[in-house]
């Protein structure tokens, strides 16, 4: 479970809260404090099909740069540990062009569950200033690289969340609007 914080003063970091007995009990794993010009925020986590050499499961973090120095991107981390810990601090990809906002992250399809190919996405709004054009990115490679941004609605938009119905079809739920991002 992804989870953020802000310290006293100021500064902001992720951890993972985790569970190895669905979820009786619960147990604070890694946690991260902004470094490399990230200050990670509002985390979203999604678990990678190859297991770990270190045991347990791997698992992709990707993150609100709160008022980071590089400016329209977001901040990775992995585990491979299970959550654990962080194997290396956030770092910045540029590959998303978002502004400063939450974001959700997406297990589409997993060749361990019986898919021919893994699919992870991530919804955001891509400009590097402004809360518009609510997109999605792919990933087929669990998340080593994400394809181009696929818009989705190019007005006012913030903050989202992505769903996989039954049949495996993607629903996105976002703020959006004609006039600003929180009317609908």
């Amino acid at each position: 479970m992804p989870c953020d914080y802000k310290t006293t003063n100021g500064v902001y970091g992720n951890q993972i809260a985790y569970s190895d007995d669905h979820g009786t009990s619960w147990q604070l794993g890694a946690i991260m404090a902004g470094a490399n010009n990230t200050n990670p925020n509002e985390n979203e986590v999604v678990e990678l099909v190859a297991p770990s050499p270190l045991g347990g499961s791997r698992l992709y973090c990707n993150s609100r740069d709160q008022n980071g120095t590089a400016s329209g991107t977001r901040a990775e981390a992995w585990s491979a540990d299970g959550g654990s810990s962080y194997a290396a601090p956030f770092t910045n990809n540029t590959g998303f062009v978002c502004p400063v906002v939450q974001g959700s992250l997406l297990r589409l399809r997993a060749t361990d569950e019986g898919a021919g190919a893994n699919r992870i996405v991530f919804s955001c709004p891509n400009s590097s200033s402004s809360r518009v054009n609510i997109s999605i990115w792919s990933s087929t490679d669990e998340a080593a690289s994400w394809g181009p941004a696929k818009p989705i609605y190019s007005g006012p938009s913030a903050y989202s969340d992505l769903v996989r119905d039954a049949v495996g079809n993607v629903g996105l739920l976002c703020e959006k609007g004609v006039s600003g991002a929180y009317e609908t």
